[in-house]
């Protein structure tokens, strides 16, 4: 997938999933509780951006001691 074509999918992502990759690719990677932290979103919307956000390709969990760690994808 292309930049341009890139931008285009996070301009279309709903409002939460959006403020959760932008937070992801400026601060991250987080943990679920750092993003709800950063964000001020409560558990179940950075729940369901996380969900979307995965369904999309666009971020990855990796396995830490103390859970999961979201990063985002970018195309090469």
């Amino acid at each position: 997938m292309d930049s341009a074509a890139f931008e285009e999918q996070v301009r279309d992502l709903p409002c939460d999933a959006k403020l959760v990759f932008v937070v992801l690719e400026k601060r991250g990677p987080f943990t679920q509780e750092e993003i709800t932290e950063e964000t001020y979103l409560s558990e179940e919307e950075a729940v369901y951006a996380l969900a979307v956000l995965e369904e999309r390709g666009m971020v990855e969990k990796h396995q830490h001691a103390g859970g999961g760690i979201y990063e985002v994808i970018r195309p090469a």
